[in-house]
């Protein structure tokens, strides 16, 4: 073996003459790459392979530029590995001097584990909508691998300065665990970003946990948006004992007890009697300790509403300390705002109430009321005990989330502004990114906020699109129905039920249905984003070992149809030939190859399960999940001749696979399961 190693003070490479492979190394993330010389390619257009490159000089460029040349024993050929202060170049070079096309392939990526940790995106992509992906997807013009627990992107650019390589294709390899590469071109550059998202949105990366309570996004039903102040003891558990019966299996396992416990109507001082410790009794007879009980009996997880920063009514504690008290004004929360750098308030209130809510047994918290705690704080600044709004309230959340634990699920809300979103989303699980959503102008809203923040969803926290109503009352069709639950189903977000269960019908049942369970999806773009125009695309990308699709949805908010042109380039595919299926429409569309025109109705989605063709017949959708497979389908095999899949189905509800041959016709075959489990089906 023949190694040549050149340092800089970030970057190092190691090169093999006999092998004719490099490893590229970073002073503080390890390994980004290990790449081979598969060849050259002639200004020609001849492609030949180098059988040997010997080592001839190491030339100092600049002060902190380090060149290794590697020349071929006729000296026709020769291989230049530069390392800087900003990254590594490779390129190749004739005996004339000119520039030669390298052939390279290799591995790329700082994760420990890339399956799980890292994702493949691109820097400075303009338009197209939002990118999700389960497993690790790539798609054309891909030309970053980013490191979720680090906050490293590993970045593959022609030349220092150049954007993502035309010649640059990404992929993955299930049995070696990696992120590949293989580039054609004549200056291929690697480098290291950090302070990607500190560039978008002015705050530190922390990782989000994902050994909290909900290692993937939660789902389950919540008080305010179904009952609002008519929530009780009674009701909650009779909607519980409805999830549990028909929506548990589908992946609806928790109970959010929102804010009804502490308040009786919006604007409205409370009684005395009632704080963190003490509900309203008349509808909580039993206090909150007995409601999370029983919710963990019937094999839910218990969730509370907390407000740590205000008081509806004059407790005990605000009568013996009302120079905590910061702001004392009827608002929609209430009556009193507390100071939060207040050290009596710390000590006396914010940590006996911190350590009630998992003393009483529930297993996650929404922290409510966090835009105003930090206005008044803003406004009263002359007032508080220590005058720094920010720093006040990120001790506040960094005291909660010491006492509660590091792995107890706390969500922050609301997110109006992006300031309540991500002053402490170093310490927060999940966020709330919008206001509260009932009408279809809300939703709207709702949408517009995670076309901004989509970033952070399974990066630095769960962005929570706020509840998924489908009752008649605040939806004007079917079509905004579809909307509300295909956009939080395909971007991977909690799924939080704001209807009344008792009285919901099936047929909006079945909505949610198609949404559960939420997908552990991630982003595939870095990037602040707006929606342009009526029509939003979310493209979701899955990639499985045994296979890979795209399910794409067409959200319309305007008021007519409208016409749009359905192209693999659009959706950054590869080119070729795709089945396409229409998953609400329940029907096969036929074979895209170059375009395929499309309508969206109003106020309504297109959602399209598009697949690969291949010679072998293939599946191209599944009824149980909008998604088109991702939480069912499990395996997929070909044996004597057959196609063998394996699914996870649900007890009662029909599970329609649909397959199609190279030809572009399609088969079904329904299962009509008993029971809820994994099957094995064959076709």
């Amino acid at each position: 073996m023949s190694m040549t190693y050149i340092h800089t003070i970030k970057y190092s490479l190691a090169f093999d003459s006999d092998t004719k492979s490099v490893t590229c190394n970073h002073t503080q993330h390890g390994r980004m790459a290990h790449l081979h010389l598969d060849g050259i390619i002639r200004e020609n257009g001849e492609r030949h392979t180098i059988d040997a490159l010997t080592y001839k000089e190491c030339v100092r460029l600049s002060a902190s530029v380090l060149e290794a040349r590697f020349y071929t024993e006729t000296a026709s050929f020769s291989l230049h590995l530069t390392a800087e202060q900003t990254g590594i170049r490779f390129s190749g070079w004739d005996h004339e001097k000119k520039p030669l096309t390298l052939l390279l392939s290799g591995t790329v990526g700082t994760a420990s584990d890339p399956l799980t940790e890292a994702f493949s995106t691109v820097i400075g992509r303009k338009g197209g909508g939002l990118r999700s992906a389960v497993g690790p997807a790539t798609a054309r013009g891909d030309n970053v691998i980013f490191d979720r627990p680090r906050g490293v992107a590993v970045v593959m650019t022609e030349g220092r300065f150049g954007a993502a390589p035309e010649g640059l294709s990404l992929g993955f390899d299930f049995d070696a665990n990696a992120y590949i590469l293989t580039y054609t071109g004549q200056y291929l550059y690697l480098k290291t970003r950090e302070g990607m998202y500190d560039e978008l949105f002015g705050i530190p990366y922390g990782p989000i946990n994902k050994h909290s309570t909900f290692p993937t996004p939660p789902a389950g039903w919540m008080t305010w948006y179904a009952v609002k102040f008519d929530a009780s003891e009674d009701v909650i558990l009779e909607n519980a004992a409805i999830m549990k019966r028909k929506l548990y299996d589908y992946g609806a396992d928790v109970l959010w007890v929102d804010w009804e416990w502490q308040h009786e109507a919006l604007v409205k001082k409370g009684p005395d009697h009632v704080d963190y410790f003490h509900p309203f009794a008349d509808r909580y007879p039993n206090g909150l300790a007995y409601l999370a009980h029983q919710l963990d009996g019937m094999g839910l997880t218990p969730a509370l509403w907390v407000g740590f920063t205000h008081e509806p009514g004059e407790t005990e504690f605000i009568k013996s300390h009302p120079e905590t008290v910061l702001y004392d004004h009827l608002y929609w929360y209430g009556q009193y705002t507390f100071d939060p750098s207040h050290p009596t308030w710390r000590e006396e209130y914010l940590i006996p109430a911190a350590q009630a809510v998992p003393a009483m047994g529930y297993r996650a918290l929404k922290w409510d009321c966090l835009p105003t705690a930090l206005t008044t704080c803003d406004t009263c600044l002359e007032k508080m005990y220590h005058p720094d709004a920010h720093a006040a309230m990120h001790e506040a959340v960094e005291i909660v989330r010491r006492e509660v634990g590091e792995d107890f699920y706390m969500m922050s809300c609301s997110g109006g502004s992006d300031r309540s979103v991500l002053f402490a989303a170093d310490l927060f699980d999940g966020a709330r990114i919008g206001e509260d959503v009932f009408s279809f102008a809300s939703f709207t809203e709702t949408a517009d906020r995670l076309c901004h923040l989509y970033s952070l969803h399974n990066t630095l926290v769960y962005c929570d699109p706020d509840n998924v109503v489908v009752r008649d009352e605040h939806n004007a069709s079917e079509g905004e129905k579809r909307m509300r639950v295909t956009l939080v189903a395909l971007l991977g977000l909690p799924v939080t039920l704001g209807d009344d269960l008792r009285t919901l019908p099936e047929r909006d049942m079945d909505y949610y249905r198609r949404a559960l369970p939420p997908i552990d999806a991630h982003p595939r773009d870095i990037r602040d984003y707006k929606r342009e125009g009526e029509l939003l695309t979310v493209n979701l990308a899955v990639a499985r070992p045994y296979a890979t699709w795209n399910t794409v949805a067409f959200f319309h908010f305007g008021e007519e149809e409208a016409s749009l042109t359905l192209s693999p380039a659009d959706l950054q595919l590869e080119a070729g030939r795709y089945h396409v299926y229409d998953l609400w429409g329940e029907r096969y569309l036929g074979i895209l190859e170059d375009s395929m025109p499309l309508t969206v109705p109003a106020h309504d989605c297109l959602v399209l399960r598009i697949t690969p063709l291949t010679e072998q017949p293939t599946v191209v959708a599944t009824s149980r999940h909008i998604s088109g497979g991702v939480p069912d389908l499990l395996s997929l095999d070909y044996r004597d001749g057959r196609l063998v899949g394996r699914s996870h189905v649900i007890g009662g509800e029909d599970y329609t696979v649909t397959v199609c041959d190279a030809g572009g016709t399609p088969r079904t075959l329904t299962l009509h399961p008993t029971s809820t489990g994994e099957v094995e089906w064959s076709i």
